[in-house]
């Protein structure tokens, strides 16, 4: 099995990594009006976002609609071996962190996971109905685990739906995945 989601996140990160720069600015555009959208109907008040690496569909444009909007906007940062905790801060305040990843500072108010009422979960590849495959350190798979949780949407590009995804009992779904052509259909 590890084989198999090894290979298949290779040629993801490949796929994504020739993404034109005009395409991938159209993408962000549309996931992010996508995103605000769906907040106001879900009547979501805190919203997970998180910041994409230069290859990865990234949602956190959908910050500054969020906030006008009057959502509280969290970030994750990588609290310890697969464990992430979430923090209140402007977008202006994140720094490269874990792998480089974009987080708030350690002193930002914490927000718990419960308190959340839409998580936005990146990905690699996903199916039309929420199967995922993550980067491999289970940082994701283990909040979706937890109850309650929040309504969690999936962002990529198109190219990384798939039709089936290989499987472990660990690896946890989300709710809905959201490319640059729409909510995909289950």
């Amino acid at each position: 099995m590890t084989g198999a989601k090894a290979a298949l996140r290779l040629a993801m990160r490949t796929a994504r990594g020739a993404i034109s720069a005009d395409l991938r600015a159209r993408a962000h555009a549309g996931i992010v009006a996508s995103l605000v959208d769906l907040s106001a109907q879900r009547g979501a008040r805190v919203v997970a976002l998180y910041a994409g690496s230069p290859d990865e569909a990234d949602p956190s444009g959908a910050a500054r609609g969020l906030v006008a909007a009057g959502c509280r906007v969290v970030w994750p940062r990588v609290a310890g071996p697969g464990l992430l905790e979430f923090h209140d801060a402007p977008i202006s305040q994140l720094a490269p962190g874990f792998r480089g990843i974009l987080e708030p500072p350690a002193g930002a108010p914490s927000v718990p996971w419960a308190a959340v009422d839409l998580a936005v979960v990146p990905g690699l590849a996903f199916t039309p109905d929420g199967q995922r495959l993550g980067q491999g350190g289970g940082f994701y798979d283990r909040l979706l685990g937890q109850s309650p949780r929040p309504f969690a949407v999936g962002v990529a590009y198109a190219l990384q739906l798939v039709g089936e995804l290989p499987s472990e009992a660990h690896d946890e779904p989300v709710d809905r995945v959201l490319t640059e052509q729409g909510f995909a259909e289950r």
